[in-house]
This record gives C-alpha cells, sequence and structure tokens, in this order.
C-alpha cells in the first residue's frame, strides 16, 4: 500500500493594504488525496481567502481520504484608522453595553459592515442620516471586540468596537 505525501500548507499571504484593498491567503495545499474540502475560521469554505482586516485566520482542511489538516495564517497591515484620518462619524461610547451612538458628521449615505475578532463578516448594512445621530444595536452579539467598517463615497475607516 503507498500512502500520500502527508498534507502541507505553502502559503502565500498578501498583507491588507487599506480598508478597500482586502488581504488574501492563499494556502497552497500539497499532499493528501485531492479533492480537499476548506473551511477557514471566518466561516468561508473557498481556497483562497480575502480578508478585510489584518489579524490571525485558521484553515481546517480535510482530503478525499478524510486526512485533516488545521493550519493558522496571520495576515498583516491595515487594522484600524489612523487618527490624522478625516472624520467620517462619532462614535460613542466605547465600551458599549448593546447601543452604539453613530453621529453621522457630513457621511452623507453611510455604508457599514461589523466584523467578528476574527474577520468573519456579521452585518452589513446603510444609514443615511447625515448630520443626526443613529443608534447601532449590538445586542445581539457577545460580549468580545468587532471591527466596524465604515465606508461613504469618498472615505473608508474601520473602529475596534468593545462589547461587554
Amino acid at each position: 500500500i503507498i500512502e500520500p505525501d502527508s498534507l502541507h500548507s505553502n502559503p502565500v499571504i498578501t498583507d491588507v493594504q487599506s480598508a478597500t484593498l482586502p488581504g488574501e491567503i492563499n494556502p497552497q495545499i500539497s499532499g493528501g488525496t485531492p479533492p480537499y474540502d476548506y473551511l477557514w475560521s471566518t466561516g468561508e469554505t473557498v481556497t483562497l481567502l480575502q480578508v478585510p482586516l489584518a489579524g490571525s485566520y485558521s484553515l481546517t482542511l480535510v482530503d478525499a481520504n478524510n486526512c485533516v489538516f488545521t493550519e493558522d495564517y496571520l495576515v498583516e497591515g491595515y487594522s484600524n484608522v489612523q487618527e490624522q484620518e478625516v472624520q467620517l462619524v462619532g462614535l460613542y461610547p466605547n465600551p458599549i453595553n448593546d447601543l452604539l451612538n453613530v453621529n453621522l458628521l457630513n457621511a452623507g449615505v453611510l455604508h457599514y459592515s461589523i466584523y467578528s475578532c476574527d474577520g468573519k463578516l456579521l452585518l452589513a448594512a446603510e444609514i443615511n442620516h447625515a448630520g443626526e445621530t443613529y443608534q447601532m444595536d449590538f445586542g445581539q452579539f457577545q460580549s468580545g471586540v468587532y471591527y466596524l467598517h465604515l465606508m461613504s463615497n469618498k472615505q473608508s475607516a474601520v473602529r475596534k468596537i468593545v462589547k461587554r
């Protein structure tokens, strides 16, 4: 009986460049017996994972013989907004209990996405209340760290939100 080589990864990782240029993880799997089933910590089942934020991402891979391979990958680069960037919104309080007040300074239509600390997209929506305060409900989420990605037609920003 001839056994295949053990599963291993020779990854190619592209760091996150900005809020609009995501990073990528190409695990480049070899060994084992194809086809491979991919399951990322984000819940995605793709071969090439695009990630919006810097951080650690895990892959669990199963080959045709049910051999399991698990690996963690670190993507570096853009993870939050620099203080000198122009303000899209005012956010308060932070940390929050359930409600985050979003003061839309001059953003017009604001698209937002909420990501878990491991990069999984939890919610995406838009707000159109320029010059007003909008309450964003985090009540459905457990205590922890979240990333709020804010996008207007001219700017993009990411803020770390802590839920108690």
